[in-house]
């Protein structure tokens, strides 16, 4: 099986890494719907999830990590999207860190 290799955001790195996808697993529900409109009679629709599970490595420093994706019918465009990483990420709590590392490798040079 090839290993597969995707950019996330990691905590502990603090900044986005490449991360290797260790286990994946997808679901995919559909049902049809079937109801009456006065002036159309019977219609249905397709509604329909698909839903993928992902245990994630970083490359950088091998944290480990749970990605939860989930797209379904009513999903009109990408930010419609559902992502959920375990644990939660910071991204916008460790903005001033990477700002504060950033200052400290600038004076190392200068």
């Amino acid at each position: 099986m090839e290993t597969k290799k995707q950019k996330f955001y990691c905590n502990t790195c603090i900044w986005e890494t490449n991360h290797t996808i260790l286990k994946h697993h997808k679901e995919y529900y559909e049902e049809t719907i079937y109801f009456e409109d006065a002036n159309v009679g019977e219609i249905s629709d397709l509604l329909w999830s698909n839903d993928i599970y992902q245990i994630i490595k970083c490359n950088w420093c091998d944290q480990i990590s749970f990605r939860e994706t989930s797209i379904n019918s009513e999903c009109t465009n990408k930010r419609d999207i559902e992502e959920n990483f375990y644990p939660k990420r910071n991204v916008n709590q460790h903005k001033h860190k990477k700002i504060k590392q950033y200052r400290k490798t600038l004076k190392i040079f200068i």
